[in-house]
């Protein structure tokens, strides 16, 4: 085998067999072999430190465009890797892999007579409370009961008065997380609810159920 220099200086052609041929690019700071131009355009950025994607919200720049998006996501609060055991939702893929390995590992998947795949004996036991309409949790204030502990706690602000989740851009507090997330769309412009009659987007179910009327009639 040997190697063929071209003129072109960022890229030099590897000869095998005769059958065999391929091109490689070259860095001309590190040798490293690349496989396409484009490739090499992106890698060569770590030696000159260009960064030529820039966010729109904050300025901060990134050498690829694919960093830029995943960056994006701590503006408009998108978590689009949703944990399918769970429902836990992240920024990037990896950190759900993390997420993954260290919670649930160990779990086993079982199909129910509904044929809703789970994971853990735990979380069959308490998705079989909506079949059986168990409710072995009771609020001591009024009585009313609940599927999983879960539930109850989110009820019991309602009597405590207690707003745990606060808005980290205006100060407002929330009894319930899911209340605080949505309240952030109106920072965000973020609307993740569409309407698959006609592609308009809302900042909370409640807005997009009332809206479906509109189709229905």
């Amino acid at each position: 085998m040997y190697e063929k220099q071209s003129n072109h200086p960022q890229w030099s052609e590897v000869q095998g067999s005769a059958d065999s041929r391929e091109k490689r690019f070259v860095c001309p700071f590190c040798h490293k072999c690349l496989m396409t131009s484009q490739n090499l355009e992106v890698h060569m950025r770590i030696h000159t430190g260009e960064r030529p994607f820039s966010c729109a919200q904050c300025g901060k720049r990134f050498t690829q465009s694919a960093h830029l998006k995943t960056h994006q996501s701590v503006h408009t609060g998108e978590r689009p890797f949703a944990c399918t055991l769970c429902g836990k939702s992240f920024i990037v893929k990896y950190s759900l892999t993390l997420h993954l390995k260290k919670h649930h590992s160990n779990c086993i998947q079982i199909k129910d007579f509904c044929g809703k795949t789970l994971a853990c004996l735990k979380n069959l036991k308490t998705h079989l409370r909506v079949h059986t309409g168990e409710k072995p949790f009771s609020c001591a204030q009024c009585g009313k009961r609940f599927s999983d502990s879960s539930n109850l706690k989110r009820h019991q602000s309602v009597h405590t008065g207690e707003r745990r989740y606060g808005c980290s851009h205006c100060g407002k507090r929330f009894a319930q997380s899911g209340s605080l997330k949505v309240h952030m769309s109106v920072h965000t412009g973020y609307k993740q609810f569409r309407c698959l009659h006609c592609g308009k987007t809302f900042i909370s179910a409640n807005h997009l159920n009332r809206h479906i009327s509109v189709h229905d009639g």
